[in-house]
């Protein structure tokens, strides 16, 4: 596996370079910069009405636009609009949010600060790129159009082979007793601004993105792979924020095969490279100069591959049923294909003949001779977990008549409670010194009522299916001792389901006494109405139970409930 973030390699003579490319360590927009980036911010319409609502003197933030004056007579839907609502301009037909200048006390509230990027081509091919926060701050009594205030973060250089990055950082002047810009170079080269949660996901605004065209990084097919990945053309659509653009850029100064690969429409092999550095070196060959070689294909299987629109999925499963010895060629492939209904199903298909050691087509045939499911999807699927769990259980599936039932639905079934048998056998041996002491602390009987403590997961799963609830989820909880679930059954009925009781988890009688819920069918909803709360209904019962566990769980020689303040048993 390839390092996520590729090393920078520029010389220190390289480096000196390449910083007065960017102007030394002085910080500054161009003016065209500066219009774009302000594009990326909130476009306001502030305005003030004169008159009997008769005028409104308004000014546009947009770039091409600017301070007029507009009548109602001129226009009624605008003049109808109040603050806060978002609109388009009657000047320039931009989208803006109406403000009304009366209603605005500070302009605290309309500061805005966006994370940016910005492209520079220069004339001997390279590419720099600026990154760092745009902030604009607008004052209802001062500058209701202000510029820029800009501060960078980063600075990368690249061109094929060579990539550079800068992290902005502040050295002490002894000499005029203050600090001083500096930049630091940094080992790799890394995306500027890193995700937060809930706040930021480290996307940014990419700012004159047709400069790279105008490098030697031309060929890089950046706005192809957003066009494929995001649907965001960052070309025609500046003011959509993008990320991963200078890591892409990056590996493309070490891989120019992404253009290729961009090219054929193996997007995804590119976005694995690019986010996690995973280069799939048995399917692809990122040194080839080839499209072949780089699919690691013949000639004629890579032409096929193209016109079908195939991925990094489908080559992997192509590859694999090429070395079971399952296809020949990528042209018997794309039969398969055409016979099973889509190249989809193909992974899945792959996996089912390599553990059933049959050839693809007769798995195909077998899957459509099934009638046990609707979809060609479901039956796969089936088959697929029927043969982990036949591999799990250690069944012979050489033989076609344990690789391939006729009847799957019944042996998948079959299978599955096979596994669950095993999972409850092994599960009960770590259970049981668990299960004496919950029926030492929870065990009740009294008046026709008992409390029972589930000796399994599975009974805890039978009863949320025949009550409707969601105990079911909690069963692998009780088992691992993070709450105790317990149910209440009538003593003439013990097996039948009735109400389910969770309680904090306790390990002693000293431990304490707290019921977190009590349900019975369906949570005491059906019928389109509520039932009576299992808690208010057997008050009498649960009072007596709760009153015996906070008094010590007594039991007598018998092991039969003692009653607090009582000497008779329950």
């Amino acid at each position: 596996m390839s390092r996520v973030c590729l090393p920078c390699n520029l010389t220190e003579q390289e480096q000196q370079d390449a910083m007065r490319k960017f102007g030394g360590d002085s910080d500054f927009l161009t003016a065209e910069e500066e219009e774009a980036i302000s594009e990326v911010f909130t476009q306001y319409l502030f305005y003030e009405t004169w008159g009997s609502k008769n005028k409104r003197e308004c000014i546009c933030t947009h770039v091409n636009c600017g301070a007029f004056y507009m009548y109602a007579y001129e226009n009624k839907q605008f003049s109808r609009h109040k603050h806060n609502e978002s609109i388009e301009c009657p000047r320039c037909g931009e989208p803006v949010t109406l403000k009304a200048l009366g209603k605005l006390r500070s302009g605290s509230s309309l500061t805005e600060t966006r994370r940016v990027t910005i492209c520079r081509a220069c004339q001997d091919g390279s590419l720099l790129l600026i990154s760092g926060w745009a902030t604009k701050r607008y004052d209802p009594y001062h500058d209701l159009r202000p510029g820029v205030d800009w501060y960078s973060k980063t600075r990368t250089y690249l061109r094929p082979g060579k990539r550079m990055q800068w992290k902005r950082g502040r050295v002490w002047d002894g000499t005029r007793f203050g600090y001083l810009t500096t930049w630091y170079p940094c080992p790799t080269v890394q995306e500027p601004f890193s995700p937060f949660m809930y706040s930021s996901d480290g996307s940014y605004y990419l700012i004159h993105p047709g400069a790279i065209y105008d490098t030697e990084l031309r060929y890089c097919q950046l706005d192809q792979f957003y066009r494929d990945r995001k649907s965001i053309d960052i070309l025609e659509s500046p003011l959509e924020p993008i990320r991963g653009c200078i890591k892409y850029l990056s590996a493309y100064t070490r891989y120019p095969q992404i253009e290729m690969a961009v090219k054929i429409g193996m997007t995804d092999a590119v976005a694995e490279l690019v986010e996690s550095g995973q280069k799939y070196n048995k399917q692809l060959n990122w040194r080839a100069k080839t499209i072949p070689d780089f699919l690691r294909l013949t000639k004629p299987d890579a032409k096929i591959f193209i016109q079908i629109h195939g991925d990094l999925d489908l080559l992997t499963s192509f590859k694999r049923a090429f070395v079971l010895k399952r296809v020949q060629n990528m042209s018997e492939f794309k039969e398969l294909a055409d016979l099973i209904g889509g190249y989809e199903e193909i992974p899945v298909l792959v996996s089912c003949c390599e553990m059933s050691r049959c050839k693809l087509k007769k798995g195909a045939r077998y899957v459509d001779r099934l009638d046990c499911y609707a979809t060609r999807s479901q039956k796969l699927l089936s088959w697929r977990d029927y043969l982990y769990m036949a591999r799990k259980l250690g069944y012979d599936l050489t033989r076609p008549d344990v690789a391939m039932p006729h009847n799957l639905r019944e042996r998948h079934d079959a299978a599955a409670d096979t596994i669950r048998a095993n999972a409850d056998a092994i599960e009960m041996t770590e259970y049981e010194n668990r299960l004496k002491i919950l029926r030492k602390l929870y065990e009740f009987e009294l008046n026709g009522l008992r409390i029972v403590v589930p000796s399994s997961s599975g009974e805890i799963v039978d009863e949320g299916k025949t009550l409707q609830h969601c105990v079911a989820g909690y069963a692998g909880r009780h088992i691992q001792g993070k709450l105790d679930i317990l149910f209440l059954r009538r003593v003439r009925r013990p097996a039948v389901p009735f109400v389910t009781i969770e309680m904090k988890p306790r390990k002693s009688v000293s431990d304490k006494v707290q019921m977190l819920q009590i349900h019975g069918y369906r949570n005491e909803f059906y019928n389109g109405k509520h039932g009576q709360d299992p808690y208010d209904k057997y008050s009498w019962f649960l009072s007596a139970w709760i009153d015996w566990m906070r008094a010590g769980s007594k039991r007598d020689k018998n092991g039969k409930p003692v009653l607090p303040g009582k000497e008779q048993t329950a």
